[in-house]
């Protein structure tokens, strides 16, 4: 274990159930064997979700910064853009005030999370690690949230000093880190870790218990997911069975 200290951002962490913030749980459990000290600086939309929060860490033996903020869930598109600004003043007068070695942040609001946290990171001395579970801007276009092609080149722009300032950068697989490449980001920092849950040995599909084929999609109905191929494999599949 090194006596360096460890303080992980986001907008969201247990017990909100947003996949990315339970999962962070185990990530700070788990950095708990390498680093001497582990903090999390995360929004809290209640006082029984505090309470859940601070019992965990007293167990575990991380500390917390918490800001108060409500849950954007049913919250209009002004009022979201109002709640991350908010986030964001809040965020700052947190890392401002932060005594750390390294900070861990995502991709969670997009890019100027990542650019805050880099110009404080050169005020105050830490390093950043960059977990892009998702690769912006390049998403935003491709799923039409970004048309514009001057703030589409801004924000690339953004996101390439993002990464190309981080002490590292994770992604969860080679054809997001070849993303970050191919806008001229070097490779040596970059590294691919999927996520765990998909670490466990794969189930062997040759032993069929059954001559009846079952497709099961556990996605989201999202513009990624590559639906419409699926449905010609089905089809394809079902001519010929």
């Amino acid at each position: 274990m090194s006596d360096k200290k460890l303080t992980i951002v986001h907008r969201y962490f247990w017990p909100q159930n947003y996949p990315y913030a339970i999962m962070l749980k185990d990530i700070a459990e788990t950095a708990k064997e390498s680093f001497s000290e582990v903090e999390v600086i995360s929004s809290v939309h209640s006082v029984e979700e505090q309470e859940r929060r601070e019992f965990w860490a007293r167990s575990v033996g991380v500390s917390l910064r918490s800001i108060e903020m409500k849950s954007e869930r049913e919250m209009s598109l002004a009022l979201k853009i109002f709640s991350m600004v908010k986030y964001w003043l809040y965020l700052t007068f947190h890392l401002i005030t932060l005594k750390s070695d390294f900070v861990m942040i995502a991709t969670t609001p997009p890019v100027f999370t990542a650019m805050l946290v880099r110009f404080i990171s050169k005020v105050k001395g830490f390093k950043y690690i960059y977990h892009c579970q998702d690769i912006h801007p390049e998403s935003s276009l491709i799923n039409g949230n970004i048309r514009n092609k001057f703030i589409y080149n801004l924000l690339n722009r953004i996101d390439k000093k993002n990464v190309d300032n981080a002490e590292a950068v994770i992604v969860l697989s080679k054809d997001m880190k070849n993303t970050l490449t191919s806008r001229g980001s070097s490779s040596d920092s970059i590294y691919c870790i999927n996520n765990f849950i998909f670490e466990h040995s794969q189930h062997d599909f040759s032993r069929k218990s059954s001559d009846k084929v079952k497709f099961l999609f556990a996605g989201t109905l999202g513009y990624f997911q590559n639906l419409a191929n699926l449905f010609k494999v089905i089809e394809k599949f079902k001519r010929d069975e």
